[in-house]
């Protein structure tokens, strides 16, 4: 069983290592190279504008965390909010995803959102299989516009309607 907490500022060397990891190794984290602890402060902003959550284990340690963010800042979309969430590699696979993707479809209903979207790398299959799973389609398939790690990979988009 996990648990969900605000983001805040004890989280931030964590966080930054949880995805500082699928930054150096996968194509999961678009940027091509690691950020700093003051990255975090993205982070705590997006986490202030809608929601941010530390993903607690039962020991109480940090194995991951997630957020809701605008899709845009154009009022035209104001009802759309992307989310994120990176568990640590030790973490997947044991069902975590379920229960967070469902409070932070929960926490964009309560902020009055009705639509979501998701970015996932196109080498990320079982996060498509996963999302597709929960109710999204895929939306949009960008071929080969991002490089990293000597490679070429597709952007796909989700989308689940509240």
């Amino acid at each position: 069983m996990v648990t969900l907490e605000p983001l805040e500022e004890r989280h931030r060397k964590p966080v930054i290592d949880i995805y500082n990891y699928y930054i150096r190794n996968t194509t999961y984290a678009y940027r091509p190279e690691e950020v700093d602890y003051d990255y975090f402060d993205k982070f705590i902003d997006n986490a202030r504008r809608l929601c941010g959550f530390a993903i607690l284990n039962e020991a109480n340690s940090l194995i991951g965390f997630c957020q809701l963010k605008p899709y845009s800042d154009n009022p035209t979309f104001e009802k759309t909010v992307e989310l994120t969430y990176f568990l640590a590699e030790e973490s997947t696979g044991q069902g975590v995803g379920a229960f967070i993707l469902e409070q932070l479809l929960e926490a964009a209903r309560k902020k009055g959102k009705t639509q979501v979207l998701v970015s996932i790398s196109g080498e990320n299959l079982i996060s498509q299989r996963f999302h597709m799973k929960n109710g999204f389609r895929e939306c949009g398939r960008f071929r080969r516009i991002g490089t990293k790690l000597g490679r070429e990979f597709d952007i796909v988009y989700m989308q689940k309607h509240l």
